[in-house]
């Protein structure tokens, strides 16, 4: 419990969902992150490592639209093997770029489960 992995990659660009989203303002990233991730259930230590990461590693005057890619859409594309074999795997990634247009709001958010042996992977892929 509290342990992490950080990695960087390159992922494809082609293969997420484009629809649903969140808007992401940059004079109120403070509000919108944490509102946006508590829906995923996100723990506290993930929120503010999550802020901190994005605040330091994108310019600060620009608003986003971050589209969640929940574990199906996750293990399409990046498939993942873990030994021992975890009791459950969540897999919630945010492909976020610039914003051109409102997204449809998210209707029904995937929910972190934190039972037994789990893992929990979140990111961000940025265009």
């Amino acid at each position: 419990n509290g342990d992490f992995l950080f990695y960087e990659g390159m992922v494809p660009d082609s293969g997420w969902q484009k629809e649903e989203g969140y808007l992401i303002r940059a004079d109120y990233r403070e509000q919108d992150m944490p509102s946006m991730l508590g829906q995923y259930n996100f723990n506290e230590k993930e929120i503010i490592e999550f802020i901190e990461y994005w605040s330091q590693h994108r310019a600060e005057d620009v608003d986003y639209v971050f589209y969640p890619q929940e574990t199906g859409a996750v293990d399409r594309v990046m498939p993942l093997s873990i030994t021992p074999k975890p009791d459950d795997v969540m897999r919630i990634w945010f492909y976020a770029e610039p914003l051109v247009s409102a997204p449809e709001p998210v209707t029904n958010p995937e929910k972190i489960i934190r039972e037994g042996f789990y893992v929990v992977e979140w990111g961000v892929m940025i265009r």
